[in-house]
């Protein structure tokens, strides 16, 4: 048999009568000795709902035996889900011959709808139209697969369509689906993302992490209050909205494993909520432990702290955040650093009461118990000698308080603008943020900004996150990456940005025209035009299966990605044509029209 499952098996079946005979449905049982009955009517019809659309290639037809003699004229009729329209698919005309059993026909073309209508004319005669058994054979339509095309496509990747037999996909499973379908939800969880005792909720395609007291974050592991201690090296400290909690007060001790080492705190980002006397949020620092260790200065609100450095005069570092009721700003990023301290005065020169840091291939002198380290700006030292405290700048900075840069990186220019786009529910989404290079070659540093708060590093189990470089990463794409994203670029004192909006839809569609349905001679050159506004590719199907348009020798040739070519015509290219487009945010549309091929003489034409 040429056809695959009979779609219209044990499907409800209605017919024309004067009175239900409820025999309609023995069309479809699969038995030809069980045929339909209805009462003698002018021109009866007989029709099938197979549930939903396929794609409808043929019938096989069996009548019984006094319908034979009488049925010389009929018609078959698809019509799709939720449509009037009904699409020809083949009429039979025969008035003095008998209709042969079984009888097996293709469409004219290949139809996609959900019910199929046969119809008889009679005239004035009436007849019973007695069908056994009417089989109806096709393929399942795009996104559908299984015997009877009753299984919807799992997740699969770049939301590719399935086969529609088995219901795997060609190119794998999205991201967070698995299985040979793609609809198996991936259990984040059994990677153990949660951390310090967290409950983990797996979710479809991710998962949620229920902290423990005293931690917060996605993955629980950024403390309110507890102690971050090491021998060397660095780290981060982060209390960033919406992930700091209301009316917390959390204190953060930062401190070496030993004790010829300092710490140092530089502040990347600060603005927390402005007030009087900063009573409502607020930052304190102290050089040390204790409750009552020497002051580094605060409390700090507003954004007084933004890209400030603290250094202790010990090994530790105690901050104190007090946190309000609401949650109306960015909160802090700093990063810590714990340095070494060389205690022999005389390779510094350092003077009495202070030490001396040694910080990579340069060697510092810290103040001693008056110094007031706060008061000097990006990354300087403050000695105090005797009675006055002075602040040594870092390389590129100047000025009493270090806050004068000796050179300027000049006016920061984007290369491209960023615009507002839509994007696909489930697509995956990158954006470039590149500058020019700054006059003065001091190396540019980006930062992405998703509603004012800092976007962390991309990692595959956030699928969202900054790859560096100015680069920005969502994979599988959700509401909650909807709203406002700002590149930031900084080189020396210049700094320059630009904002964008993203918005999600579910499913995207595309300003097309064309084609039409057309009737041609055969033997012509035809031409079907499509265009759709804003797509990057566009191309051809032939009753849903890709047109090849580049073999050499091929009748098909694609001009200027919108133009299908067909050369030397005939009957056989009849069908239906479908224009493909897609553009860069992965949406797809597509239009048909019905092309026609008549082989008619020269005085029908």
């Amino acid at each position: 048999m040429l056809f695959a499952d009979d779609l219209a098996f044990n499907k409800p079946a209605r017919q024309k009568e004067e009175r239900e005979s409820f025999s309609a449905s023995l069309a479809v049982d699969n038995d030809n000795d069980t045929c339909t009955n209805p009462q003698n009517v002018k021109d009866p019809w007989w029709r099938v709902d197979i549930g939903h659309d396929v794609i409808v290639r043929g019938l096989i037809v069996y009548v019984e035996n006094s319908t034979r003699d009488v049925l010389k004229i009929f018609s078959v009729e698809v019509e799709a889900d939720g449509s009037a329209d009904r699409k020809m698919c083949f009429t039979y005309s025969n008035p003095s011959g008998r209709l042969p059993v079984p009888y097996t026909f293709t469409c004219l073309q290949y139809l996609i709808g959900r019910h199929v209508i046969i119809t008889g004319y009679t005239g004035n005669a009436m007849i019973s139209l007695r069908l056994c058994s009417v089989g109806v054979y096709g393929r399942c339509v795009p996104g559908t697969y299984g015997t009877y095309c009753t299984e919807t496509c799992g997740n699969c990747k770049n939301a590719s369509t399935c086969n529609p037999t088995t219901g795997q996909c060609p190119s794998g499973c999205d991201v967070g689906y698995t299985g040979s379908t793609c609809k198996d939800n991936v259990n984040e969880c059994a990677q153990n993302p949660c951390k310090n005792g967290a409950t983990c909720n797996n979710l479809q395609n991710g998962y949620s992490c229920k902290c423990t007291q005293g931690w917060q974050g996605l993955n629980c592991d950024q403390g309110c209050s507890g102690i971050r201690s090491d021998t060397d090296g660095t780290g981060h400290i982060l209390y960033t909205a919406p992930e700091y909690e209301d009316d917390r007060h959390c204190v953060l001790v930062v401190r070496t494993a030993t004790y010829n080492h300092v710490v140092q705190v530089h502040f990347n980002r600060f603005k927390i909520e402005d007030s009087d006397n900063c009573e409502f949020e607020s930052l304190n620092i102290f050089s040390g432990e204790r409750t009552d260790s020497a002051s580094l200065g605060g409390p700090y609100c507003a954004s007084s702290l933004d890209d400030r450095t603290f250094l202790s005069s010990g090994n530790t570092m105690r901050l104190v955040f007090k946190m309000d009721h609401s949650l109306s700003f960015f909160g802090f990023q700093a990063n810590f650093t714990f340095l070494h301290i060389d205690q022999l005065d005389k390779d510094c020169g350092c003077r009495r009461n202070t030490v001396c840091v040694v910080q990579g291939f340069e060697k510092m002198c810290i103040g001693g118990s008056t110094c007031s380290v706060a008061s000097c700006a990006n990354g300087a030292v403050c000695v105090n000698n005797g009675s006055v405290d002075h602040c040594y700048c870092t390389a590129g900075y100047t000025g009493n308080f270090c806050t004068e840069k000796t050179g300027s990186a000049g006016r920061l220019k984007f290369k491209q603008e960023l615009k507002s786009r839509k994007v696909m529910k489930g697509a995956q989404f990158e954006s470039h943020c590149q500058v020019e290079k700054p006059v003065s070659g001091d190396r540019v540093v980006y930062s992405w900004y998703h509603e004012g708060n800092l976007i962390g590093d991309y990692h595959s189990n956030n699928k969202f996150g900054d790859l560096g470089e100015g680069t920005l990463m969502i994979n599988n794409f959700k509401e909650q990456f909807e709203g406002r994203y700002t590149c930031e670029a900084r080189a020396g004192n210049s700094t320059t940005e630009q904002t964008f909006t993203l918005k999600m839809v579910e499913e995207c569609v595309l300003d097309m025209k064309g084609p039409s349905d057309d009737e041609e001679d055969a033997g012509k050159i035809v031409i079907l035009s499509c265009s759709a506004f804003g797509a990057t590719d566009i191309w051809w199907e032939r009753s849903y299966e890709k047109i090849d348009t580049e073999s050499t020798g091929s009748k098909f040739t694609k001009m200027d990605n919108k133009y299908l070519r067909i050369a030397n015509v005939s009957t056989q290219d009849s069908g239906m044509y479908t224009c493909v487009a897609k553009d860069t945010r992965h949406c797809e549309s597509r239009r048909s029209g019905t092309l026609t091929i008549l082989n008619r003489g020269p005085y029908e034409r």
